[in-house]
């Protein structure tokens, strides 16, 4: 065989295989990096708008006050009308044990009863917290507001005394999105946290780009944004179904580009359409769309996971790492200024660019949204948060062990964590 014709396979191969990724989970808090950077970003704006002063008890308690109990009024998940929204609560971590120090309800970690309150996310947090410190993590000592809904906290800045920890935050600078249209107040003041409820074993899934189809494939509930409405594709989830089962006659041949289909979430019916182990599944395929919801995108983290381009829809809404990666480096935006712009970079884009963004990608995913990434980062972010208090540690022992002590005297004590099993108060 000829130097020439050895080249020439050489390349076939190396185009027709993902580039392996070489980077490793960061090791130390140090090698947060550019994470650092958007958590430095959350903790001025507080430092700036303290100007030298401290945060005292009294901020906490009207916060938690205020919050704390947030009716709400979504029956899914086993979260009867009108109860009070789990997912969106106090946590005291205090002698390396995760507490609920003000719920009087009693918690119900499967969502299967009516009269318990209950959050799949929580749980699943909670989980991460037990295995970190099982390995020997430790945790500050401290009380925050933790939201884990999806659509972002201090909607209105009076509202939010301190700061609240939040996995999602709507980041609105109208320079950015001139053609959008903002329905929820945005506020300032949340410091974002990872999602923890990720599983922590999520491994990068390769497959050689010659077994993958020029082809996006999006699978989800067919939300629409309630935050915000995006003028160029106002529901972008209902957009792409409609692309594929309802083309108009100037994009006839999208169906041979586009792989999308959704479900109605009231409809329990509805579930054969879900994709098992869709990872795997999503390979398949040269791109994965990423489209808002109700807020924002909750599969974004596992698509970064994927050796496939991420075409994500331009939205205000992010989660901590949004801000750290980048448009046409890590993903490609759609839907700036042209609701079939997704459709042009299928057919168009060269597999040379293709194949560098996914790469770039997965090593993003590998090094800083590996579990012991997010574990720095929580850590980090409660020292960093603790620090615009006067007295974290006096709020603690002052005013919530003797309450907890309280509720504990009266049998109330539904304040404690819930898995693999309750930890015995010990203040």
């Amino acid at each position: 065989m000829s130097v020439a014709m050895l080249l020439a396979v050489s390349l076939l191969l190396l185009a027709s295989y993902p580039t392996t990724t070489d980077a490793q989970c960061i090791q130390s808090p140090g090698e947060l990096g550019p994470l650092l950077d958007v958590l430095n970003a959350d903790i001025k704006y507080w430092r700036d708008k303290l100007g030298g002063q401290k945060l005292t008890h009294e901020n906490l308690t009207l916060l938690i006050g205020r919050n704390d109990y947030r009716w709400n009024d979504n029956p899914w998940n086993g979260e009867a009308a009108g109860m009070v929204n789990s997912a969106y609560t106090a946590v005291l971590i205090y002698n390396n044990k995760w507490y609920f120090p003000f719920r009087e309800w009693g918690y119900d970690a499967n969502c299967t009863r009516g009269d318990d309150w209950c959050s799949h996310r929580m749980t699943r947090t909670q989980e991460a917290f037990y295995r970190w410190t099982a390995a020997g993590a430790r945790f500050p000592n401290s009380v925050f507001l933790l939201d884990l809904e999806n659509g972002g906290s201090c909607r209105v800045e009076a509202e939010c005394p301190a700061p609240v920890f939040s996995i999602f935050d709507v980041m609105k600078e109208p320079e950015n999105f001139p053609n959008f249209e903002f329905r929820i107040q945005h506020g300032k003041g949340a410091i974002m946290v990872p999602d923890m409820t990720h599983s922590a074993t999520t491994k990068l899934v390769t497959r050689p780009w010659n077994e993958k189809a020029r082809k996006a494939i999006f699978r989800g509930s067919l939300h629409c944004p309630i935050i915000f409405v995006n003028r160029v594709c106002p529901c972008s989830r209902v957009h792409f179904v409609d692309m594929v089962k309802k083309p108009k006659p100037e994009h006839g041949d999208a169906p041979q580009f586009v792989d999308a289909d959704g479900w109605d979430e009231h409809d329990a019916h509805a579930d054969d359409i879900r994709i098992p182990d869709w990872p795997q599944e999503y390979s398949k395929y040269m791109f994965t769309l990423a489209l808002d919801g109700q807020s924002g995108n909750m599969k974004m983290e596992w698509l970064l996971h994927i050796n496939s381009v991420i075409l994500k829809e331009h939205s205000p809404v992010v989660e901590f790492f949004e801000r750290v990666i980048k448009p046409n480096e890590h993903y490609v935006p759609i839907l700036l200024n042209n609701s079939y712009d997704a459709l042009d970079l299928i057919k168009t884009m060269p597999e040379s660019d293709m194949q560098r963004i996914a790469n770039n990608a997965q090593q993003f995913a590998q090094r800083y949204l590996c579990d012991d990434a997010k574990r720095f980062y929580f850590q980090r972010a409660i020292e960093e948060y603790n620090s615009l208090f006067a007295d974290m540690e006096g709020y603690i022992t002052d005013v919530v062990l003797p309450l907890m002590s309280v509720k504990e005297h009266l049998g109330l004590g539904h304040h404690y964590q819930n898995l693999p099993k309750p930890d015995k108060f010990e203040p």
